[in-house]
């Protein structure tokens, strides 16, 4: 986090651990391990000259044994306090709650997610909500990348939320996954957890806010969010088997686990998405030495190397040699010779899904520029509305100012086309 968001006045802030009722919170399951909420404390004693004639003869009898009552007053929600004739500033940190939820964060993101997908408990994919969910505000669903984690969001979400119009009307999801498991399991995952969250928040299907879900990825998180929004048809299928999935020989457990990576539709509650360093045509680097030497140190979960094993003995020549060879990894996929990603690249979300893209451009060439990872015409986004190019390498791209205003932008045009303003009044004005 580069920035740390403070303001001086009266109280002191602290971070509020959230403990939720377990039993009773139909979101529980999505809870991060640490939920941490910005709060000033601020001690109140009562005013004197308010008492009656008969409180004033009663003297101590009368008054409270209590010498002051401890508040814990929401900073975001209220900018000052009255103490008399006074209205002095609410003091707030509005920093210190992520920086909290990052030191409560296992270690075993990033490498360790990549080189031992599903290792441990922790290392499993999971949507979080960062916030106790409130009815009304659009979830931001956060996607990190390749040998990554969730934290790495944790920048932008400083600025975001900083910013009032994000509190008032937008609350921050983010997916956490071990990078180096496989693709299309893991974009099975995030569909089935948004599923189930946002029918968990909303049963009776009443809050159009729910309906107006927004993801953000980087990296390879652009890809998990595209396909949430598409309908693939056979063509992921097609990318691996040159026999349809119905004449495949699989067990009936083992064709029910591997159905839902291929054959889906697009969820009708996602309709903006905004790719970030996204590599639509991959990465050169996958298909490089050190991008095999990657792929190479993958350890695959057993079951997946299993059910990859049933399907490749059971229907010999079925598949293309790439995948009858071993199960693709993360790598695999990045490069620009991936049947798999050319089949993803093809496809197109449907006509209520509006897309917008920003490409990191560290160095310039006659090829026309990249990030040091993905080139900038490997990022570009066929039927994007919007597309910014940041002067910024494919790590930082996500982190540097203009991004993150490209960001607030996106969500400010996402407010007025569902009609309301930054406010949360129908119709209002937006700067």
């Amino acid at each position: 986090i580069t920035r740390r968001h403070v303001r001086p006045g009266f109280g002191l802030p602290v971070v509020v651990r959230v403990a939720a009722n377990r039993a009773a919170d139909p979101l529980r399951q999505f809870a991060p391990q640490r939920q941490s909420l910005a709060a000033t404390a601020v001690l109140r004693f009562r005013m004197p000259g308010a008492e009656n004639f008969l409180q004033t003869f009663a003297g101590p009898v009368y008054r409270d044994h209590a010498a002051a009552v401890l508040d814990l007053a929401n900073p975001v929600e209220i900018a000052a306090v009255h103490i008399g004739p006074a209205k002095p500033h609410l003091a707030a940190d509005l920093t210190a709650p992520l920086l909290d939820m990052l030191a409560g964060m296992p270690k075993t993101g990033g490498i360790e997610g990549f080189i031992q997908p599903f290792g441990r408990g922790d290392t499993q994919p999971r949507l979080e909500i960062l916030e106790p969910h409130r009815p009304g505000r659009i979830p931001v669903v956060f996607i990190h990348g390749l040998a990554s984690d969730e934290g790495t969001w944790f920048d932008m979400l400083n600025e975001l939320r900083a910013w009032p119009v994000f509190h008032r009307r937008f609350e921050p999801w983010v997916f956490h996954y071990p990078t180096g498991a496989s693709f299309l399991q893991v974009s099975a995952v995030l569909r089935r957890e948004l599923q189930a969250a946002v029918r968990a928040a909303d049963p009776q299907g009443r809050d159009p806010a729910l309906g107006k879900v927004v993801l953000v990825g980087h990296s390879m998180g652009g890809l998990h969010a595209k396909l949430q929004v598409v309908e693939p048809g056979t063509a992921l299928w097609d990318a691996i088997a040159d026999v349809p999935f119905a004449e495949i020989r699989l067990r009936p457990k083992t064709r029910q686990l591997v159905a839902p990576g291929y054959f889906f539709h697009p969820l009708p509650f996602v309709n903006r998405v905004v790719f970030i360093a996204t590599p639509h045509r991959g990465s050169v680097l996958a298909a490089l030495g050190v991008g095999r030497l990657a792929s190479l140190t993958v350890r695959q979960p057993p079951e997946m190397e299993a059910i990859h094993a049933e399907a490749v003995r059971l229907n010999p020549g079925a598949f293309h040699p790439d995948y009858e060879r071993r199960l693709p990894t993360s790598v695999d996929l990045l490069r620009p010779s991936s049947s798999i990603l050319q089949a993803v690249e093809r496809l197109r979300p449907p006509c209520w899904v509006t897309t917008h893209a920003v490409v990191g451009v560290a160095h310039h060439s006659l090829a026309g520029g990249d990030d040091c990872v993905v080139p900038a015409a490997s990022a570009h986004t066929a039927g994007a509305v919007s597309e910014i190019t940041v002067p910024a390498s494919h790590t930082r791209v996500h982190h540097h100012p203009q991004t993150i205003a490209e960001v607030q932008r996106i969500l400010i045009q996402h407010l007025r086309e569902c009609g309301v303003g930054p406010d949360g009044v129908a119709g209002a004005a937006v700067p």
